[in-house]
């Protein structure tokens, strides 16, 4: 970013004003009010103060970055920890709504806490964010409001499309446990540079507060046990009760994860990691550790299971974590999770699970077959003769039948889809598929013809996993 750019973008989010010079340098004078009074020279990479001392670097040229940068120069860690001290020392005794308005005075900008989703407002500090404003409606009824992957940034702001009113979000978290996000609203004035350091020094503050008067509810060391529980114990009308003690709900509608570690690490440390990423992402999650495997109870209704951004969601859980995923089929019984962990087991030890994320429901199939008892001498019987005679004929002719025929089977088909999946003309798909009828005697239209093939290339899969063909 040219620096012309970076300083008129500071300009507008910076609480002192600057003035824009000519060259490299730029002069932005400080009241004596402030920490660092006289001049500080703002380059694209440093800040220098009138003595040519070099104060801070610019490590980024993002508006966030570099306004936190320049926070950190005019306002140090004791002057920062003297201001928020009054504040930590009232909610010890205050109320939660108090304390949060006392935040929200220090930082001259009301404040709100917002649910894990980002979509509710669970408390503001003035009736200007509350859930009844438009920012509260908006947000209620935009999913996913905020990004969940961005929760475990110290700091971010929002953009037009996630809030109506721009808000500078930090994480709150007590024992590294995600609990909600607390957010500054630029609704009288732009964000500043000393609300960026006084908004961190708070966050432990409010979240200490808020886990105190039941505002959010920190999950418990033994939530642990409430897995286990559902794994070892005989399932009862009790259960529900021993997850209320320990202030969980036990879910009606969930799956089971089962991750396996890629780069080395202990269980623990990837118990930990899932915890992080994943409580931001769902209405609750359980992490355990359970036969030295790592285990998640996740709640998840079916349309969010069944949706695209759920594997994305998943898929960046398992590269950031550096694990690999098996998730288990949907269910809505507690009491089924022993079958669930008996299927996450099975589909781990198939082979051809080279995804960061593998659903059960795609390897159903192939777990079928390995129930087959002497499968190494039956299955290669299943594959259906029609495949294996265009297999011959390939390989005589040097021909594409086969890839031909999977394509079209995968469009369901439809052979306007097919011609494009294989970048060859309408024609010569419709000469290839002549030739498939001609060899099999099959017609290739018939569903129930789709669906002998279709489960026939399964089986060629299966046995191409396990190198048995």
């Amino acid at each position: 970013m040219e620096l012309a750019k970076l300083l008129n973008q500071l300009n507008q989010t910076l609480d002192v004003p600057v003035t824009t010079a000519t060259g490299e340098v730029t002069a932005a004078v400080f009241g004596q009010n402030h920490p660092v009074a006289g001049t500080l020279s703002v380059s694209a990479t440093q800040l220098v103060d009138a003595q040519g001392r070099r104060v801070a670097t610019l490590s980024s040229t993002t508006p966030i970055a570099a306004l936190e940068t320049i926070g950190e120069a005019l306002y140090p860690v004791d002057a920062v920890n003297a201001a928020v001290m009054p504040v930590a020392v009232s909610a010890i005794t205050a109320s939660f709504a108090t304390t949060l308005a006392a935040a929200a005075k220090l930082l001259a900008a009301p404040l709100m806490v917002l649910d894990l989703t980002g979509q509710r407002v669970l408390q503001a500090s003035s009736a200007e964010l509350d859930a009844g404003t438009a920012t509260g409606r908006f947000l209620s009824t935009h999913r996913p409001a905020l990004d969940p992957h961005r929760f475990w940034h110290h700091l971010y702001i929002t953009q037009p499309s996630q809030s109506p009113v721009p808000l500078l979000l930090t994480p709150l978290t007590v024992q590294q446990a995600p609990l909600a996000y607390l957010a500054v609203g630029a609704t009288s004035g732009p964000i500043t540079a000393k609300q960026t350091q006084l908004l961190q020094a708070l966050a432990p503050i409010i979240a200490n507060a808020a886990v105190k008067d039941q505002i959010v509810t920190a999950p418990a060391s033994g939530w642990d046990r409430l897995l286990n529980l559902l794994l070892m114990e005989q399932y009862d009308q009790t259960f529900a009760a021993q997850f209320a003690r320990a202030g969980a709900v036990l879910p009606k509608q969930m799956v089971l994860l089962r991750a396996q570690p890629t780069a080395g690490q202990s269980d623990t440390v990837l118990r930990t990691r899932l915890q992080q990423l994943l409580a931001p992402m769902v209405t609750q999650v359980i992490v355990t550790n359970y036969r030295h495997l790592c285990l998640a109870l996740v709640t998840v209704s079916l349309p969010e299971y069944n949706s695209a951004e759920f594997r994305q969601q998943l898929a960046t859980v398992a590269t950031r974590a550096n694990c690999q995923l098996i998730v288990s089929t949907f269910y809505m019984r507690p009491g089924e999770t022993v079958a669930a962990y008996q299927v996450l087991t099975r589909t781990a030890r198939l082979a051809g699970n080279p995804s960061p994320v593998t659903f059960c429901e795609d390897r159903y199939f192939a777990l079928m077959l390995a129930e087959v008892n002497d499968r190494d001498n039956i299955l290669p019987y299943f594959l259906n003769p029609a495949i294996k005679a265009l297999q011959a004929y390939d390989t005589s002719h040097h021909a594409a039948l086969v890839p031909t025929l999977r394509a079209y089977l995968a469009a369901g088909g439809k052979q306007s889809v097919t011609a494009a999946s294989l970048y060859i003309h309408p024609n010569t798909l419709r000469e290839r598929l002549e030739r498939i009828t001609t060899l099999t005697g099959l017609n290739l239209k018939a569903a129930a013809t789709q669906t002998k093939l279709t489960e026939s290339f399964a089986v060629l899969d299966y046995l191409k996993a396990r190198r048995l063909e």
